[in-house]
């Protein structure tokens, strides 16, 4: 398996931290968590809004309250929302 070159790995870094956050992650937070340089932590989001664009992916990077967030593309609202309601425990009687 090939070695993933720097900026590949910023990316994934970036990313993997975008998805485990509840919130939005500012782009100091998230240098500071990666141990990613800002530039390098900036291009990283620019690539993931291109991988996460809303004409071509049910996820989305958003930019809300001053940071990042990965969030469903609302396009695919009906599909999330009928899987949360199929998903939920039945309540006890």
């Amino acid at each position: 398996m090939r070695e993933p070159n720097q900026e590949n790995l910023s990316t994934a870094l970036i990313e993997s931290v975008l998805l485990v956050s509840p919130g939005p992650v500012t782009l100091p937070a998230l240098s500071s968590a990666t141990q990613v340089p800002e530039s390098e932590a900036r291009a990283a989001v620019e690539d993931l809004k291109g991988r996460y664009s809303p004409s071509s992916s049910g996820i989305v990077l958003r930019e809300v309250a001053g940071g990042f967030q990965l969030a469903t593309n609302p396009r695919c609202s009906a599909a999330v929302e009928r899987f949360r309601e199929e998903a939920r425990p039945a309540p006890l009687s």
